[in-house]
């Protein structure tokens, strides 16, 4: 994995988790009934005494779950990302990194806050690539 895919990792928890939150809107939105109470019993797939609203309730659940467990591993992978970034001895190249890879800015958006041209940005970007190269554990 090289530097950008490793940095772009939070990025793309980011939108899964997004998805998974319109999909779990969606989901509220259909379910029948807000009162959606159902036994322990009915948790258990199969079982012929659960109710349609029962099933509805724990797959709504099932989902709040996967997203849970999905914004923890975001915020692992946020603090390790951070780590890595804050090994760079230059602020511009750390400023870069951190507006792209953790604040998930647009180019546009991280030249300007900057007060550089696009291309000095991109610049600065590869030179910060560079610069995490070596950081970045060779498991990743």
């Amino acid at each position: 994995m090289d530097a950008k895919e490793y940095l772009s990792r939070a990025f793309y928890l980011h939108k899964q988790i997004k998805a998974k939150e319109k999909r779990l809107e969606w989901l509220r939105d259909i379910a029948p009934g807000p009162s959606m109470r159902f036994s322990e019993e009915a948790k258990v797939p199969g079982n012929p005494r659960s109710s349609a609203v029962e099933n509805a309730a724990i797959k709504v659940v099932a989902l709040e779950e996967e997203i849970a467990n999905d914004i923890i591993s975001f915020v692992d992978v946020t603090k390790e990302i951070s780590g890595i970034i804050s090994g760079i001895s230059s602020q511009e190249q750390k400023t870069v990194l951190e507006m792209r890879y953790l604040a998930f800015m647009e180019w546009e958006e991280v030249a300007g806050r900057m007060g550089y041209t696009l291309r000095h940005t991109f610049y600065l970007h590869g030179k910060a690539l560079g610069s995490i190269k070596n950081l970045i554990p060779i498991s990743a």
